[in-house]
């Protein structure tokens, strides 16, 4: 009977048993430190982090990253002994890089930006640094003599509330992968995320026209144009010089407030466009609760190229009128 006892037992402790460790892997999974596998699965998802940094100073946490790598560039010969045509590598070129980013970088990122559109593209030394969700380091790509040849300013509309997004097209002259040391990075949490600033959240200004109530603006795109050979950096002269251009930009205006632009087109048409004609613009991207500047760009010297004021919709309702607008430089002040 104690045999047949013990016997009975041994199912209720085998369940405890099972229970206790059960509990425990879980455990060990929970505090265990992510795998590589792992980490290669948030990073295919999306969830890797990244961030810059310029000559060895921290330049901010970035939204996106594409392009930027060394690519070989094969080219066919007849080495004449074969009748099959031979590749071979001719040379190794970079790729352009394009980052993405918003308004809370670094100072040292916005100095860069603002040293380009004043007409002096230096080159830097710049690391794309690789993080997983804990931020510690997984791999840097690093770009020397790294240039910026295009800048992407945010679409502004009073209906959208999209976060700004900022892009700048990056040139190099090598590119080249390093491990990283696998330190915790810098904290993403800034100043400025707190305040979240949207698309929707500006002031714009033309001249001395109406445009309090100025519904949408596109920014030109500025783009850099490097002579070939160029090799410019801190202490660094070039015997040519980069050249800089700006798209036009566009603007949308409610159509009751049609009257000073319809003015201003009049002049273009009677021919009367000269210096006095040029106007003065400025858009100031605002914290959301609209009591504070956080970044404006001028546009110097703008002239109406076209304007169109009947945008009829497909409901039969009127559209606001739309402005292409040239200029000659685009500047930027962080901050008033």
């Amino acid at each position: 009977m104690l045999h047949s006892s013990s016997v009975g037992l041994r199912p209720a402790k085998q369940t405890i048993y099972i229970t206790i460790s059960f509990f425990l892997c879980c455990l060990l999974l929970m505090t265990a430190p992510a795998s590589d596998a792992a980490i290669e699965k948030d990073m295919v998802g999306g969830t890797a982090r990244i961030f810059l940094d310029l000559d060895s100073e921290f330049a901010g946490w970035v939204l996106d990253t594409s392009g930027g790598y060394t690519k070989a560039v094969v080219v066919d010969y007849y080495d004449g002994k074969s009748t099959v045509t031979r590749k071979r590598v001719g040379a190794l070129a970079v790729e352009d890089l394009e980052i993405t980013f918003g308004i809370d970088m670094a100072p040292v990122w916005w100095q860069w930006i603002s040293n380009v559109l004043a007409g002096n593209p230096v080159t830097h030394n710049l690391s794309v640094i690789r993080t997983d969700l804990d931020f510690r380091t997984i791999d840097q790509q690093v770009l020397r003599n790294a240039r910026i040849k295009q800048i992407h300013f945010p679409v502004f509309d009073r209906a959208s509330k999209d976060p700004l997004r900022f892009k700048v097209v990056i040139t190099a002259e090598t590119s080249r992968f390093e491990a990283a040391s696998g330190a915790s990075a810098p904290s993403p949490l800034g100043r400025q995320i707190s305040l979240k600033p949207n698309s929707s959240t500006f002031q714009f200004e033309l001249g001395d026209l109406k445009t309090d109530r100025t519904v949408r603006v596109v920014p030109p795109v500025v783009s850099v144009k490097f002579p070939d050979g160029y090799v410019g950096g801190p202490g660094l002269q070039s015997t040519s010089t980069p050249t800089l251009g700006a798209s036009n930009m566009t603007i949308s205006v409610p159509i009751y407030d049609s009257g000073p632009y319809m003015n201003w087109l009049r002049e273009l048409v009677d021919g009367r466009v000269g210096a006095d004609s040029m106007l003065q613009s400025s858009l100031s991207i605002l914290t959301p609760d609209y009591q504070q500047v956080l970044m404006t760009i001028f546009f110097d010297s703008v002239g109406l190229a076209s304007l169109s004021p009947y945008q009829l919709a497909a409901d039969g309702s009127m559209g606001p009128m739309v402005l292409d607008l040239y200029l000659e430089r685009v500047r930027i002040s962080t901050g008033k």
